[in-house]
C-alpha cells in the first residue's frame, strides 16, 4: 500500500473495511510474534471481541464535539490498541484520557475548593494549592474529592471508580491475568465520556463556588447574609461539612485579607450552626495540633474562629485527635491507591502512637476511626490472602477491639453508607464483614444493638442491601435518633 492515502466515503464501508482488515492482519501479526518465540496465546483478544467495540464506537464518540475529539490524543490510541486486540493497553488509555479531562475541569471550577477538600480526605494533600499539584492526588481520591464538591453524582462515581478499578486490575498499567471483553470496553468507555469528560458541575456546586468566589473577592452586604444561609442550610451534608472546613482554611491562612476574615465572620456561623458533629469536632481538634506544634497564629486564629461560630465547647486542648485524624486520612488514601498490600503497614502502624493512654477514641475522630479501620479489615477481596494486607492485619484487630457501643452504634450508621454499600462486591469481603459483625454482637450487651445486629448477620440477601429493608432502617433510625454520641 506504501504512502497512499485511501478515501472511502462510505462510513460503513469504512468499517467493513477496517473489519477485514483485522481478519487478515491478526493470523500474519500472531505468527511474526510466533517467529520471534514470544507468546502470542491470550494475547490479543479475538477478532469477535474487537468488532463489538468496533461497531459501537462511532455512536459513542459521536458524544463528544469535534473540537474536544481534536484534543483526544489517548482516545486515539485507545481505539488502535483496542483494533489490534490489545484491551489491557486500551483501557490504561481510556483512563488516561479520563483523569486528564477531570483534572482540567477542576482546574476551570475552584482549585482552592477543591484542595481544602482533598487536605480533608488526606493529610497527605494539605499542602497542595496549583493545578501543577492535581497528579499527585491518586485517582481513587482525585474521584472522592470530584463526587464531594459535586463534579460527578454519587452513581457516577461508582461508574468511574469501576472503570478504575479495571485499570488497576485488569489492564497494562500493572501485571495481571485478568481478562475483559468488548461489550465491557464499550461499557467503560461510554461511562467515561459521558460521566467524566462531559462533566459539568452540580447546581449546588455553581453554588458554592460563586460562594466563595465573592468571599474572597466582595464584601458581602449585611442584608444578603441570611439569604445565603438559608440556601446553605439545604445543602447536602457533606457539602456543608466541606464548606465549612473550606472557610476555616480561608480564615485560618495568615494571609487572609481584610475581606475574606469580614466575610467568614457573617457566615461561618450558620455554615457550623447546619454542620455535622463530627465535623465541628475535627475543626476544634486544630486547636490542640497548632498548640502542640507552637503555631501560635494558626492556633490564636483557631481560638478565634470557634469563637465566632459559637463553638468553644469543641476546642479540644489535646492534639492527639488532630494526629489521629490525619493518620486515617493517610490509611484510607493509601487503602485505595495502588499496591495497597504493601503499603498499609507503615500507616496502619503508626495509629497507634496517636491513640490516648486509656484507648479511648477521641469524639472527633470516632466516626472516621470506625469507617477508615472497618474498610481495611474487611479489604479489597482481591488475592489471595483474604484480600487484606496481612502485615498490617493485626493492627486492625487490635483497632477493633478498641470499639464500645457507641462506636457500634457508628459502625451500623454506616451500613446505610454508599462506601459501605460499594465495599462488599465480593464473596471475601461479605465473609469479612459478618466477622466483624459477630465481633461486635459478642462486644455489646445492649440488646437492642445485639437485634440490629443479628438483623444483619441474618439478613436474606447481601449485607450491602439491608439499608434497604424498611424494618431494619425504622429500627435503626430510633436509636440513631435517641443515641447521643
Amino acid at each position: 500500500m506504501g504512502n497512499e492515502i485511501i478515501t472511502v466515503n462510505n462510513k460503513d464501508t469504512a468499517l467493513s473495511a477496517l473489519q477485514g482488515s483485522i481478519a487478515s492482519f491478526s493470523k500474519p501479526l500472531s505468527d511474526f510474534i510466533s517467529d520471534l518465540n514470544l507468546p502470542i496465546d491470550n494475547i490479543l483478544q479475538p477478532i469477535e471481541e474487537r468488532e463489538k467495540i468496533l461497531e459501537a464506537l462511532r455512536r459513542i464518540l459521536n458524544l463528544l464535539s469535534n473540537n474536544d475529539k481534536e484534543k483526544a490524543v489517548y482516545l486515539s490510541k485507545f481505539v488502535i490498541t483496542s483494533t489490534i486486540g490489545l484491551f489491557d493497553a486500551s483501557l490504561n488509555y481510556l483512563w488516561d484520557e479520563t483523569v486528564k479531562a477531570l483534572r482540567k475541569l477542576v482546574a476551570s471550577f475552584d482549585l482552592f475548593y477543591y484542595f481544602s477538600v482533598a487536605a480533608s480526605v488526606s493529610g497527605r494533600y494539605k499542602n497542595l494549592s496549583t493545578e501543577d499539584d492535581l497528579p499527585l492526588i491518586n485517582d481513587h481520591d482525585m474521584l472522592e474529592i470530584c463526587r464531594r464538591i459535586g463534579l460527578i453524582n454519587d452513581v457516577n462515581f461508582e461508574r468511574l471508580n469501576h472503570v478504575n478499578y479495571l485499570r488497576n486490575h485488569a489492564s497494562a498499567a500493572h501485571p495481571s491475568e485478568n481478562d475483559t471483553n468488548g461489550y465491557e470496553i464499550v461499557s467503560c468507555l461510554e461511562n467515561c465520556i459521558r460521566y467524566a469528560i462531559q462533566a459539568k458541575p452540580d447546581a449546588s456546586s455553581v453554588q458554592i463556588k460563586t460562594l466563595l468566589t465573592n468571599v474572597r473577592t466582595l464584601e458581602i452586604p449585611k442584608e444578603d447574609v441570611k439569604v445565603i444561609c438559608n440556601e446553605i442550610s439545604k445543602l447536602e451534608q457533606c457539602r456543608i461539612d466541606d464548606l465549612l472546613f473550606t472557610l476555616y482554611g480561608m480564615y485560618s491562612d495568615e494571609t487572609a485579607s481584610d475581606i475574606i476574615e469580614k466575610n467568614i465572620v457573617s457566615i461561618a456561623p450558620c455554615v457550623f450552626e447546619n454542620a455535622s458533629e463530627e465535623k465541628k469536632y475535627v475543626i476544634g481538634a486544630k486547636y490542640g495540633l497548632y498548640q502542640k506544634q507552637g503555631n501560635v497564629k494558626r492556633k490564636e486564629k483557631t481560638l478565634r474562629f470557634l469563637e465566632i461560630v459559637n463553638g468553644i465547647q469543641y476546642k479540644d486542648e489535646d492534639s492527639l485527635a488532630a494526629e489521629l485524624q490525619e493518620k486515617l486520612q493517610d490509611l484510607k488514601s493509601v487503602h485505595y491507591d495502588t499496591n495497597n498490600f504493601y503499603n498499609e503497614y507503615v500507616p496502619a502502624v503508626v495509629i497507634q502512637s496517636s491513640l490516648p493512654a486509656n484507648n479511648q477514641i477521641p469524639r472527633a475522630v470516632k466516626v472516621d476511626f470506625v469507617k477508615v479501620i472497618s474498610i481495611c479489615y474487611i479489604g479489597n477481596g482481591l488475592g489471595y490472602r483474604d484480600g487484606v494486607c496481612e502485615s498490617a492485619l493485626p493492627y486492625y484487630e487490635q483497632y477493633i477491639r478498641l470499639f464500645k457501643d457507641d462506636e457500634i452504634v457508628i459502625f451500623l450508621n454506616f451500613i446505610k453508607d454508599i462506601d459501605f454499600q460499594n465495599l462488599l462486591s465480593s464473596p471475601k469481603q461479605e465473609e469479612r464483614a459478618k466477622k466483624l459483625i459477630n465481633f461486635m454482637f459478642a462486644k455489646t450487651n445492649v440488646p437492642v444493638l445485639k437485634e440490629l445486629l443479628n438483623d444483619v448477620l441474618n439478613f436474606k440477601g447481601k449485607i450491602s442491601k439491608v439499608s434497604k429493608d424498611t424494618s431494619f432502617s425504622n429500627k435503626l433510625d430510633r436509636v440513631l435518633k435517641n443515641w447521643h454520641l
